[in-house]
């Protein structure tokens, strides 16, 4: 594997990378080592994925606030738990 890890890439690189895995993977024509390593690659990729849209998420919540006319902006926290992020969330709603 190369020197650039997913938590490295963009969004849009690592959500590409992901859908060529899946396409590889859907073929069913990938020796079972290299499978296995797509795969792992990919649960990678998925989960950089997922902290990326959590965080945009958790940008565009902060934004909803707005400070005479303009919005406000909090610098986002990021939780250890992603648990303790989902229940915060609701909790300020």
């Amino acid at each position: 594997m190369s020197k650039n890890t997913a938590e490295q890439k963009s969004f849009d690189v690592a959500l590409r990378e992901l859908e060529a895995i899946v396409v590889s993977l859907e073929r069913g024509e990938t020796p079972l080592e290299e499978l296995l390593e797509k795969y792992e690659r990919g649960m990678k990729l998925h989960q950089h994925c997922q902290e990326v849209l959590r965080a945009a998420e958790l940008r565009i919540e902060q934004l909803r606030g707005v400070n005479n006319g303009k919005p406000e902006f909090t610098p986002l926290a990021f939780p250890e738990d992603s648990t303790e992020t989902d229940a915060t969330a609701r909790e300020n709603e």
